[in-house]
């Protein structure tokens, strides 16, 4: 959770240190900002704090590498900025995906698969007994029961082949 924090406290301090270099190279004498207080008119009237707003906008749409293609650069450099800019989105979110999916996804480890085989066992163990109660009042004494778990358990602990098949790669 610690790692999801940083990471989202880097991404808006990148965004805000993006955005300043898009309003940089847009307030230049051929720059998107320029161009768009020269072509519209409500665009003249924004105030800085709503140019930086506008700015923070249009670097979340490119990062995301969704780009709605309603904003672009109109110099060279802004489109080169905007290139770099796709592929920072793309490391961001490989990060953002790589810190995610353990925290989703069930632990796979030597403890895990023997865990899952004992509980594999508790199961198996528990339909044994209702499919012969069925026919006849069976139940397996709990000296009994505790004797096969242990054995068995014993089995997954001293032959990885078990376990070691579980995984995908085998």
């Amino acid at each position: 959770m610690f790692q999801l924090i940083v990471l989202f406290s880097t991404s808006l301090l990148f965004g805000h240190i993006a955005a300043c270099i898009w309003i940089a190279l847009g307030t230049s004498e051929d720059g998107w900002l320029t161009t768009l207080q020269a072509n519209d008119e409500n665009f003249a009237e924004y105030e800085p704090y709503q140019v930086y707003i506008f700015a923070l906008y249009w670097i979340f749409t490119v990062l995301t590498t969704v780009g709605f293609g309603d904003f672009t650069g109109v110099s060279t450099d802004e489109y080169l900025f905007s290139i770099c800019l796709e592929f920072c989105g793309l490391t961001f979110f490989s990060l953002l995906t790589g810190l995610i999916t353990p925290l989703v996804t069930p632990d796979k480890n030597f403890v895990g698969m023997q865990l899952d085989k004992s509980d594999s066992l508790d199961l198996w163990i528990k339909k044994l007994q209702q499919a012969n109660s069925t026919i006849v009042s069976f139940y397996l004494p709990a000296e009994l029961y505790l004797s096969v778990s242990e054995t068995v358990e014993e089995a997954f602990k001293n032959d990885y082949n078990l376990i070691i098949e579980e995984f995908p790669f085998y």
